[in-house]
C-alpha cells in the first residue's frame, strides 16, 4: 500500500514538473493556447542533437550533465 502511495506521489510530481514548461500564450488562439518556454537553449539543442543520432534519453542526460 505504501509503495502505491509513493508511486502516485512521484507520478504527480513528475507531471507537475513537465507541465511547468507550458505557459499560457498572450496571443492565444484556439489552435495553440500555450507556448513552451525553454530556459536553457544550449542544453536543449545538445539533447536534441544527441537523441536524434540514436542515443537514449539516459545516455544523453549522462553526457550533458
Amino acid at each position: 500500500m505504501e509503495e502505491d502511495d509513493s508511486d502516485q506521489d512521484a507520478e504527480l510530481i513528475t507531471k507537475r514538473n513537465a507541465l511547468k514548461l507550458f505557459v499560457k500564450a498572450d496571443d492565444a488562439n484556439p489552435d495553440a493556447p500555450y507556448k513552451i518556454e525553454i530556459k536553457n537553449v544550449l542544453c536543449f539543442d545538445l539533447a536534441t542533437a544527441h537523441t536524434s543520432i540514436g542515443l537514449s534519453f539516459r545516455q544523453t542526460a549522462r553526457i550533458i550533465a
